[in-house]
C-alpha cells in the first residue's frame, strides 16, 4: 500500500514484512541550475561570507542513510566536505574552490 501524506511525501507499506517507509520528492533541477551559473560567477576569496553549497533535504536524508553522514552534526563537518568536494556531488557546490 502507498499514500500520499503530502505534495512530496508518500507513506509505503509492506504488508507481508510489515515495514514502512516514507518517500520524500523534491525536484532540485531549478536548484541544480542555479548552482552551476554561481559555478560560473564563483566567489572572490576576499569576501568575508561565501556561499559555498546548497544542499537538498532529499540528499540530506540520503547521506545519513547511505553513509551516515548528518550535514547538522559538527563532528561530521569533514565527511560533509568530502562527499561536497568529490565527483558525485559537485552539483552542489555554489563555487569550483575546494570546500
Amino acid at each position: 500500500m502507498k499514500k500520499a501524506i503530502s505534495h512530496n511525501q508518500i507513506f509505503h507499506w509492506h504488508e507481508p514484512t510489515k515495514e514502512m517507509a516514507i518517500e520524500h520528492i523534491e525536484d532540485i533541477k531549478p536548484l541544480i541550475d542555479s548552482n552551476k551559473r554561481l559555478q560560473q560567477e564563483d566567489h572572490s576569496r576576499h569576501d568575508e561570507f561565501r556561499l559555498s553549497a546548497r544542499i537538498p533535504v532529499t540528499v540530506v536524508y540520503e547521506w545519513k542513510a547511505k553513509y551516515g553522514v548528518d550535514v547538522y552534526d559538527k563532528n561530521h563537518k569533514d565527511a560533509v566536505r568530502k562527499l561536497l568536494n568529490g565527483p558525485e556531488y559537485k552539483y552542489l557546490k555554489t563555487t569550483n574552490r575546494v570546500i
